[in-house]
């Protein structure tokens, strides 16, 4: 059994999609979220503790930003009762960039298959980086540039021709890669973001599944 772990509120069907689409229809999937059986003043108590890495959240309620120092616990309780459940492997829903976790099963991070994947792109140092809000743009800019990186980090597009406005400024940018910083990022912004720069550009649930589906075979 896969297990997936989403940050806030399961379930969550549209970040199912990749793995059902990329993983034999046999493989038993099951998801939990780092929010499931806490109350709203829970919540709030997380949202208001201090961090370095701020994360956009969704839950039941809403968005909501979360520093990652403060779902990290949770996140870990979630990834045992997986295990628990039976799941040998478990994903973790989110691109950021999380330390190794503490867990009975295995936790693959899509944000060290991101940059594994930016780093394999040799020469290709000016980074374009899409980021889901804008209280993300700053960390997500330290981020990168500590692992090497000359990053551009932008947000997604939002409204009509929006896409091609982001297509425009990462054009602008001469960026020569494109990381898709968040784990909800679609398939097909990716291929449109492909077709038009005509540059590597990396989607983390697509990562994250294909190595899913690799590790299933040996874990």
């Amino acid at each position: 059994m896969l297990g997936l772990l989403t940050l806030g509120h399961s379930p969550r069907a549209d970040l199912e999609v990749p793995f059902r689409s990329i993983l034999p229809s046999s493989v038993p999937i099951a998801m939990k979220g780092g929010l499931d059986g806490l109350t709203p003043d829970a919540i709030l108590l997380l949202a208001k503790q201090a961090g370095e890495h701020p994360l956009h959240v969704i839950t039941q309620d809403g968005p909501v930003v979360i520093q990652q120092e403060a779902l990290i616990g949770p996140l870990e309780q979630r990834a045992n009762e997986l295990a628990d459940a039976g799941a040998k492997l478990v994903v973790l829903l989110c691109a950021g960039d999380f330390p190794p976790f503490h867990s009975q099963a295995v936790v693959i991070l899509p944000g060290q298959l991101l940059e594994s994947k930016a780093r394999s792109t040799a020469g290709s140092s000016r980074l374009g980086v899409v980021v889901p809000a804008e209280s993300q743009v700053q960390a997500a800019g330290r981020r990168w540039r500590q692992a090497g990186f000359e990053p551009a980090v932008m947000l997604p597009p939002d409204g009509t021709g929006a896409v091609e406005e982001l297509i425009d400024n990462l054009r602008a940018a001469e960026v020569e890669q494109v990381v898709l910083d968040c784990i909800s990022f679609t398939w097909g912004l990716k291929q449109k973001l492909h077709e038009e720069l005509g540059v590597p550009v990396w989607l983390p649930s697509e990562l994250a599944a294909r190595e899913a589906k690799e590790q299933l075979l040996v874990v």
